[in-house]
């Protein structure tokens, strides 16, 4: 018999409830860390896409800083108030449009760089790109001014701005200005209150007046200084001035809010930021102005500077410091080169890059119980911010160089705003000459403000009955050694004449411009440089000129030569102004080549104020300030000129006529600041 035996596994069981548990537990533990992982993503794309729009509109910020001042300048030049072609581009929403552009706001990459990459069949993951044309939705009127009106006038154009002027808005903005100019205008013209809503208008027409009355942040009594008054310096790292001091200037603002997230993702990331933008316009007021390639240290001859005090500041387009020179503080638009003898600010660079990194934090440290800033900066150092000088060159002294300007959206054109020899009260033109190879002047053509309104004089030169004249005229005709053809401008007879015309007083009549009218068919324009064979001006009678009391300028385009001691008797400093004494008239002189002396060179020269230069920006050979050259054409030697330069601290001491500049500043407006 066979037997076979089938062996059998243990049996066992299967339970679906412990299964189905485990189960679940496992998949809620993937779910949980799989939510996780997808909530740290989401934070991670929300970071970096806010971090882009960040990196965005610094850029975008920066890029309006860069355009404002193109579209102020443009705002103020014939036919920007044509039509909509020509004022569409000068609109607050264009100038928004046109920063993003610039800054390429839009794309990671542009399409262009991508084409030459051959990029442009790739994907772009970058959720940041965008198309940013929402601007009503990224840039807005700050909150303050949300439910502003302007005098219940209703119009087509959008509002991005607040406009600092003729309204208030609160704690924490700078003083605002205001204007007479008011309403709708007509037609097409717009007025400087409306125009300063959706344009940045730069115009005489804003001034400090009520709404600013009483502010801290004016020092001096408004209905004394409308037009320039002591307000405080930005804080900047540009040392035009030290962050937080008085200087002379003017602050055009507008406030507005910046958002470029929420063009595409609304309010769900709220990082919206307040900005103040603001046009200073600054007088030319530092020991040294040259927007020129400018050397400071040395003269044309080689040697040394020797009997010269700066105090203060120094400004230079570019700065190039020769030998042991001394300043305070420099300034330069673009570059500078320091000698290694040079100190600048107490410091020696030793003609090393005064801008290597980590310098000026040093310095800074070192000085921070003492409130120095670094003594040497450029604009670039200060982020959103941009210094502008307004030179004209030639064009200053000129006023037969430039055609009449009209319809401008600023009430204040371009050419009066930046030609000096435009914002003369008083001009005296060469109307007729002896032949066109003898320019000696026969006739001269005098303008005068009488009432305010401009009367023309013509006069026939007669040398002799000039000066028996009672009272006498305070111009005539002179021909130097050399056979050199000369008007002669004597300001201190021109109170009496005034008087004896009936003209309104030297307080309006302050300034006058020299022009040869080469308009004329014998009249020669006078060349640059220029010759002896053109007509030159000759000052004489000028010691005193405390007849002026608001001081005196003088803008001619032909060579200037000084013959007699100019401005040195002292008048009482104005009431008020806390400006000590000896006080001298505030006066300037602005002409293409100066000289010392006439019928006999000076043998010593002192020269005491400030020295500016409306020399090119693009010169490669340096200017030289401080270069003397006598009414012979010698050059007078170091050891015989004495030099004394110092700043212009108040708007009392600013001349009739003075250059401008202008400092562009983008300040974030904190909310733990107001």
């Amino acid at each position: 018999m066979k037997t076979t035996v089938h062996s059998r596994p243990p049996r066992g069981y299967v339970s679906y409830v412990m299964v189905l548990s485990v189960a679940i537990l496992l998949t809620l533990l993937m779910t949980y860390a799989w939510r996780n992982s997808a909530r740290v993503l989401d934070i991670q794309r929300d970071i970096q896409v806010r971090a882009d729009f960040i990196n965005k509109e610094d850029a975008f910020l920066r890029s309006v800083v860069a355009i404002v001042p193109n579209r102020a300048i443009r705002c103020m030049q014939s036919g920007s108030e044509t039509n909509s072609t020509t004022t569409t581009p000068l609109l607050w929403g264009t100038i928004f449009s046109d920063a993003l552009d610039q800054a390429n706001a839009r794309n990671s990459i542009s399409t262009s760089v991508a084409t030459n990459l051959n990029l442009s069949t790739t994907f772009k993951g970058n959720s940041g790109d965008s198309t940013l044309t929402n601007i009503t939705a990224m840039v807005d009127p700050i909150q303050a001014d949300d439910t502003y009106t302007f005098s219940g006038i209703s119009t087509t154009l959008t509002r991005y701005v607040a406009s600092g002027m003729n309204h208030t808005l609160g704690t924490g903005f700078p003083p605002p200005l205001n204007t007479d100019d008011t309403g709708p205008g007509t037609g097409s013209d717009i007025s400087t209150q409306m125009g300063d809503i959706f344009y940045p208008i730069i115009s005489t027409k804003k001034y400090y007046g009520a709404l600013a009355s009483g502010n801290a942040g004016v020092a001096l009594a408004v209905a004394s200084y409308p037009q320039f008054n002591k307000i405080k310096y930005p804080k900047i790292n540009f040392g035009y001035a030290l962050p937080g001091d008085w200087f002379v200037a003017k602050r055009n603002w507008w406030a507005f809010s910046v958002n470029l997230y929420q063009n595409d993702f609304g309010t769900r990331i709220d990082q919206e930021r307040d900005y103040v933008l603001s046009i200073y316009e600054i007088p030319s007021q530092l020991a040294v102005s040259a927007n020129a390639f400018t050397a400071l240290g040395a003269y044309g001859s080689g040697e040394q500077w020797q009997n010269v005090s700066i105090t203060g500041r120094v400004f230079a387009g570019k700065a190039q410091v020769e030998g042991s020179t001394t300043l305070g503080n420099l300034a330069a638009r673009r570059s500078m080169t320091l000698s290694s003898g040079s100190t600048i600010g107490g410091t020696s660079f030793a003609g090393s890059n005064p801008f290597t990194p980590g310098l000026r934090e040093q310095y800074e440290i070192t000085n921070n119980t003492t409130g120095d800033s670094y003594p040497v900066s450029l604009p670039s150092e200060s982020g959103r911010a941009v210094f502008v000088p307004i030179n004209r060159g030639t064009d200053f002294f000129d006023r037969y160089a430039l055609s009449a300007e009209a319809n401008t959206l600023s009430r204040t054109t371009w050419n009066n705003y930046s030609v000096g020899a435009l914002q003369c009260a008083m001009k005296l033109d060469v109307a007729d000459v002896t032949s066109t190879t003898n320019q000696m002047p026969v006739t001269l053509r005098f303008t005068y403000k009488k009432a305010g309104a401009d009367v023309v004089k013509t006069l026939t030169v007669n040398s002799s009955a000039f000066d028996s004249a009672t009272p006498p005229v305070p111009f005539n005709v002179l021909l130097l050694p050399g056979s050199k053809p000369c008007v002669v401008i004597k300001p201190q007879r021109f109170a009496a004449y005034l008087t004896s015309l009936g003209a309104d007083s030297t307080a309006v009549n302050n300034s006058i411009s020299v022009n040869a009218d080469y308009t004329q068919t014998r009249v020669r324009k006078p060349a640059l440089p220029c010759l002896d064979t053109d007509i030159g001006v000759v000052l004489n009678e000028c010691s005193d000129l405390t007849s002026f009391t608001k001081g005196f300028s003088l803008v001619t385009n032909m060579r200037l030569y000084i013959g007699d001691d100019y401005n040195i008797v002292a008048t009482t400093p104005p009431t008020g102004s806390g400006l000590p004494s000896p006080f001298y008239p505030p006066s300037s002189l602005y002409a293409p080549e100066r000289r010392y002396g006439t019928d006999v060179d000076p043998w010593k020269v002192q020269l005491s104020g400030q020295v500016g230069s409306l020399g090119a920006d693009d010169l490669t050979t340096p200017l030289r300030p401080l270069d003397m050259k006598t009414g012979t054409g010698a050059t007078m030697a170091a050891a015989n000129m004495t030099v004394n330069l110092s700043p212009i601290t108040h708007p009392a001491a600013l001349p009739p006529i003075t250059m401008m500049n202008w400092l562009i500043v983008l300040e974030e407006r904190r909310k733990e600041f107001y």
